[in-house]
């Protein structure tokens, strides 16, 4: 009483489609590392939040796993079959052979994308999280201290938790902007594929970061890396939908993106949200 298995299908086709999308590969590596999870904690553990997707979607994840017999659901717990652990092993398998091949390419190949008198932009590989961490932690950093009295101990701790390198429901895509040999800027991109009502597959990116240092061009630099980023999103990512989210204190505010609001192709949108920046607890700077 109250367990549903589903009957495994037999066509390999359904398996391989199952395993092509990131966020139900997600749902297989939370189920093997946890074994049994509710359907509030497996989309916690697969890294959702309300910005990236809706109950509906993660609900037709599930029901595909459960339609291949990748899942069972006893009561209100899922738990991942012997076939999902058959099927999560071959994902790891694809995983390490592509991030093998990936590290071989970027060995191998020219990282550089634009090159603008001294400005150099740039895909960050993974030697460079160091960088991309400083980068990030200034940002939150800079951006707190405008209305209160931050901690030094802040910096490091959004230093310290920092890595681009690891994926959770899709892939970071993150690029640097060098002055002078020097990591002036970061522009952060995180890519999700997710069907929708149609039966397609919506591919968006969402704007994670878009930082430069106070002291440089920040418009400037910050538009060179929106432009060259966007191209690569167009044109090798085939992305269809953009989110970006501002903070109405931040330098770049909604005319900032406006700009980028491009109707071509025709299927792409271009989505912008005021961020609600989570209040510390700490205590708001005096007026001077």
């Amino acid at each position: 009483m109250g367990r549903t298995d589903v009957r495994v299908s037999e066509p390999i086709s359904d398996l391989l489609y199952c395993i092509s999308n990131s966020m139900r590969r997600s749902m297989l590596g939370s189920l093997v590392e946890y074994n049994e999870l509710s359907f509030s904690e497996l989309k916690r553990h697969c890294g959702l939040a309300s910005k990236y997707d809706t109950t509906g979607t993660f609900t037709h994840h599930v029901s595909e796993l459960m339609r291949v017999g990748a899942l069972a659901r006893t009561g209100g717990v899922y738990r991942v079959t012997e076939m999902g652990k058959r099927m999560y092993r071959i994902v790891r398998l694809l995983e390490h052979q592509s991030r093998f091949l990936r590290e071989v390419e970027e060995k191998g190949g020219e990282k550089t994308m634009v090159k603008k008198d001294e400005l150099v932009l740039k895909s960050a590989s993974k030697e460079d999280s160091p960088m991309v961490a400083e980068l990030i932690a200034s940002y939150y950093y800079e951006q707190a201290s405008r209305d209160y009295e931050v901690p030094k101990e802040y910096f490091e701790y959004r230093r310290r938790s920092i890595d681009f390198t690891l994926g959770i429901t899709g892939r970071n895509l993150v690029y640097i902007a060098e002055e002078k040999d020097k990591a002036v800027g970061v522009c952060w991109w995180s890519i999700i594929e997710k069907e929708n009502s149609v039966g397609g597959v919506d591919k968006e990116a969402f704007l994670e970061h878009l930082y430069v240092r106070p002291g440089h061009d920040i418009e400037g630099i910050s538009e060179q890396l929106m432009k060259s980023t966007l191209q690569i999103l167009l044109d090798e990512e085939r992305i269809t939908i953009l989110n970006v989210w501002y903070d109405m204190d931040e330098p770049l505010k909604e005319s900032f993106y406006a700009k980028f609001d491009m109707r071509q192709p025709e299927n792409l949108k271009l989505l912008m949200y005021v961020a609600q920046w989570a209040r510390p607890s700490w205590p708001p700077k005096k007026m001077k």
